[in-house]
């Protein structure tokens, strides 16, 4: 684990060496590079645990929440203290008061949910650039890009309103009768939609369990040996974006899937899927396999 860590950060910082000419940001690095890495491009990590991301993040995150204060001058900060500590706080509320009504509104999803994506996007914070790093391959190596079929639309919809409407009007409400120039309010409004406390406070829903509608079930599927032959990769498998193999049972051994896994008859497959896809992908993962 520790040789393969060690590989992953020398592969992102030649990969920042290479970009570096492109001004291409550290965290999207570390992302792609989270990403190359994990169980649906490469193969070579398989990674789905939210529990331990968390407890990582954490720890990451007093790093970054250290650096951030540690760096900052009290010459510095006196001059911009009331807008800083507004922003930090009603700011943080406003954008999460407005992110949810328009999301909610506008996407149809329920309340719960549009206050709960809207609670883990609204706290941003400043970086340290090796915890920060840290962060987003884990992030990367916990996605799916499979998956991101289901939800892209959804991501894209929540940036926006982050992005375009709730933080501009949260800056511009928490900065009222400030003598700052219109300008830098827009600038405010922007530059601050960043950072990894909304990476860390996501985990915590994921940890917790994704699914509070119980709409995903987890589905044992049985290759019976005595009547299919033959074997499939996991990859080649294609299942919908919303159903992941979680586990194999091989004789006396379980086995954590990765994109070219073999699965073969008697092999028994616990897979996680919405409960109106399980015939479906039952019957999908049969039809790789031929009858004996």
């Amino acid at each position: 684990m520790l040789l393969t860590g060690a590989v992953i950060l020398i592969f992102l910082a030649l990969s920042a060496a290479v970009f570096r000419r492109f001004n291409v940001p550290m965290i999207i690095l570390a992302l792609a590079v989270g990403i190359f890495f994990g169980s649906d491009v490469t193969g070579i990590i398989y990674f789905d645990d939210a529990l331990l991301t968390r407890r990582l993040a954490d720890i990451a995150l007093v790093f970054v929440l250290f650096a951030g204060g540690f760096s900052i001058k009290s010459a510095d900060l006196k001059p911009v203290l009331a807008p800083t500590m507004l922003l930090a706080t009603l700011g943080v509320l406003l954008t999460m008061i407005v992110t949810t009504l328009v999301f909610h509104l506008v996407s149809g999803r329920s309340f719960v949910r549009s206050i709960l994506a809207a609670t883990v996007i609204s706290s941003t914070t400043t970086l340290a650039f090796v915890a920060n790093a840290g962060l987003f391959i884990l992030l990367g190596l916990l996605m799916f890009p499979r998956s991101l079929g289901a939800v892209w639309s959804q991501g894209l919809l929540i940036f926006i309103i982050l992005t375009f409407i709730a933080r501009p009007a949260a800056v511009l409400l928490c900065t009222l009768g400030m003598k700052l120039p219109f300008g830098e309010k827009i600038f405010l409004g922007w530059s601050d939609i960043r950072g990894s406390v909304p990476i860390v406070l996501a985990t915590y829903p994921a940890a917790a369990g994704p699914d509070p509608d119980h709409q995903i079930r987890t589905r044992g599927a049985f290759i019976d040996g005595d009547i299919y032959k033959g074997e499939s990769s996991v990859t080649s498998l294609d299942l919908p974006a919303d159903a992941t193999i979680t586990m194999i049972s091989r004789e006396d051994r379980i086995i954590a899937p990765r994109g070219n896994t073999v699965i073969r008859p008697c092999d028994i497959l616990t897979i996680l899927v919405e409960e109106e896809q399980i015939g479906k992908v039952t019957s999908q993962i049969l039809s790789r396999f031929e009858r004996i």
